[in-house]
C-alpha cells in the first residue's frame, strides 16, 4: 500500500480539529469514525494512522488479532505532530511542498519535514524583510 501525503495532511488536520480532552482524560476517536468523517477508505485510514503513530506524530491504542484489527483509536497528537501540522497547514505551502517532492522524487515523511521547515524559514525571512521596509 502506498502512503498518500494528502491523506496524511487530511487526517492530521481532522484529528487536530476533533480530538478533545476532558477532566477524565483524552477522548479517543475510532478509525471507523475517522474514515467516515474524512471519506478516506478504511484500509488507507488504518495504514496512515499506524504510520503516523510509528513516526511519533500521534498516539493510538489498538487491539490486534491474527491479521486483523479489532480496535484502533487515536487519543492524542504529540508535540512533533503539532509541529508537523503547523508546517504543512497553509494550502499554498502544502502545494509548494508537493511540487518540491515531485522534483525530488521522494515522498517520505523524513523528506516532507525539512522541505516544510525550509519553506517556513523562507516565509519568515520574507515577512521580516517586509516588516523592515515598512518601519
Amino acid at each position: 500500500m502506498k502512503l498518500n501525503l494528502d491523506t496524511i495532511r487530511t487526517l492530521l488536520l481532522y484529528l487536530e480539529e476533533n480530538l478533545t480532552v476532558s477532566e477524565d482524560g483524552f477522548d479517543e476517536i475510532d478509525y471507523t469514525q475517522i474514515s467516515e468523517d474524512t471519506n478516506i477508505a478504511i484500509p488507507e485510514t488504518i495504514n496512515t494512522l499506524k504510520v503516523l503513530d510509528e513516526a511519533g506524530f500521534i498516539q493510538t491504542i489498538g487491539n490486534y488479532g491474527d491479521n486483523s484489527i479489532d480496535e484502533l483509536s487515536v487519543f492524542r497528537i504529540t508535540y512533533d505532530g503539532y509541529q508537523f501540522i503547523d508546517s504543512i497547514r497553509p494550502m499554498p505551502r502544502w502545494k509548494k511542498i508537493l511540487k518540491v517532492i515531485a522534483i525530488v522524487g521522494s515522498s517520505s515523511l523524513n523528506v516532507v519535514s525539512p522541505i516544510a521547515s525550509q519553506l517556513l524559514s523562507s516565509e519568515i525571512s520574507e515577512a521580516i524583510g517586509r516588516l523592515s521596509k515598512n518601519n
